[in-house]
């Protein structure tokens, strides 16, 4: 399955004369990496670019997937770093992605299993994370609970 999906710089609640700027994600390298890192992500990298020339700090941390978009949604942090438009509805996104993902299902090189649809799965248990959007095929496979993704977070 590959689904194209736009990725986000999402600044909501952003006030244009705040010094610091609050992002989180959860780890997803290369776009969201280690805060602590050099290179801590290229979106978090391409943020601190644009906002420094602004005199705005970008203060990055990580956290639970679910509780950062909760916490934007409440307007404790600015922006999420990292999603799609399917993991945040009724989020603000640029009008050009900074990045796209594709899913890819990955066996064992002796597998002979192959995706060929939503029926291949069947068989199968795939870990999925709670608040992840898979794109349109998986995500309404989640919303059926579908025995062969298990949740977790």
């Amino acid at each position: 399955m590959k689904k194209s999906l736009g990725f986000l710089l999402l600044l909501l609640s952003v006030n244009s004369f705040a010094d610091v700027i609050t992002m989180r994600s959860d780890l997803w390298c290369p776009y969201v990496c280690d805060p602590k890192s050099e290179k801590p992500g290229f979106i978090v990298e391409v943020a601190r670019e644009i906002f420094k020339k602004e005199g705005h700090i970008i203060d990055y941390d990580l956290m639970n997937w679910a509780r950062a978009v909760a916490d934007v949604r409440e307007g404790k942090i600015n922006a999420l770093v990292g999603c799609s438009k399917a993991d945040a509805v009724g989020f603000v996104f640029p009008n050009v992605p900074i990045g796209i993902m594709v899913n890819h299902y990955y066996v064992l090189a002796d597998s002979k299993w192959d995706y060929k649809g939503v029926d291949s799965l069947t068989s199968k248990k795939i870990g999925v994370i709670n608040e992840y959007s898979y794109g349109h095929t998986v995500d309404e496979q989640i919303k059926k609970k579908n025995p062969a993704l298990k949740l977790v977070s």
